[in-house]
């Protein structure tokens, strides 16, 4: 009986803690849905994370050397009093990829 009422006890709290994560998530995409969207593409190590930094002032990773992003970065960047952007800083090209 211990037992169970603490695996009741621990379901109701995870419970209540996907709740709380999921109004998040509602939230925070509502706020996506608002603003305008653009990207940086380009081939690799041609400085689009270096455009996301100067635009967002982020401090998102900065190296000489091929794919240094992995992974696709959003940041939010004011374009004036009232508007803002969602800035994607994406993976780069390269071309001739080797079979």
């Amino acid at each position: 009986e211990t037992d169970r009422r603490l695996i009741r006890t621990r379901i109701e709290t995870l419970r209540r803690e996907l709740a709380r994560i999921d109004l998040q998530r509602q939230t925070r995409r509502k706020g996506r849905q608002e603003s305008f969207r653009a990207s940086l593409i380009g081939y690799t190590n041609v400085g689009k994370s270096t455009i996301m930094n100067l635009f967002s002032g982020a401090e998102v990773l900065v190296e000489d050397q091929l794919f240094a992003t992995l992974d696709p970065t959003v940041r939010q960047v004011p374009l004036d009093s009232t508007h803002t952007i969602l800035l994607s800083d994406t993976v780069g090209f390269i071309r001739k990829l080797p079979h």
